[in-house]
């Protein structure tokens, strides 16, 4: 249960779960939930949408939506969407991309590639929700979004040398973790 609890306090600002340490075995532990996250995750989108889509248009509740999810997340996917995209445009050899990467600055690639995902889900999130049955999307979006990288870390190495908070995750997992993060 205490791996829940931090994979909820990793993934949103929801403060619950105490004041665990971050170690790589918990921070791997947590991973298979991450999808049970992403569901909490679109169970708020999805009543935060509900709530404030009878009092106003479907245009300004879907803006309301996207800032109540980049509150909800602490915006941590869109800050490593953003500095992936400056270290993958801002870097000639992978050395110079992870150091790109690993600066709290934004560069420039980093602030459209967000400005260009954020109207895009803004645009794609319009559409769906002028169809009543598709607000099934909130709740498997952010699910979906979270599983992925219990998926890739199955996969995939980690890129930095030297580790860093996602090398728990990707050393920490295997196929007993992906099954899990995908049954839940």
């Amino acid at each position: 249960m205490k791996s829940f609890f931090l994979a909820l306090r990793f993934l949103t600002i929801l403060p619950l779960g105490g004041n665990q340490d971050l170690t790589d075995s918990r921070v791997a532990s947590a991973g298979k939930y991450y999808p049970l996250v992403g569901l909490i995750i679109g169970a708020l989108l999805w009543a935060f949408y509900r709530g404030i889509g009878v009092v106003f248009p479907v245009p300004v509740a879907v803006a309301l939506l996207l800032i109540f999810w980049v509150l909800i997340t602490g915006a941590l996917h869109l800050d490593g969407l953003a500095d992936c995209l400056d270290g993958l445009y801002g870097g000639n050899r992978p050395e110079e991309r992870l150091r790109i990467m690993k600066d709290v600055h934004l560069g420039t690639m980093g602030i459209v590639g967000l400005v260009i995902i954020l109207g895009m889900k803004f645009l794609l999130f319009k559409e769906l929700l002028l169809i009543p049955s598709q607000g099934v999307w909130l709740f498997l979006v952010p699910s979906l979004s979270r599983w992925t990288p219990i998926f890739l870390s199955c996969f995939f190495p980690y890129a930095r040398p030297g580790g860093g908070l996602g090398s728990a995750l990707v050393t920490g997992t295997g196929k007993k973790e992906l099954f899990w993060a995908t049954l839940l």
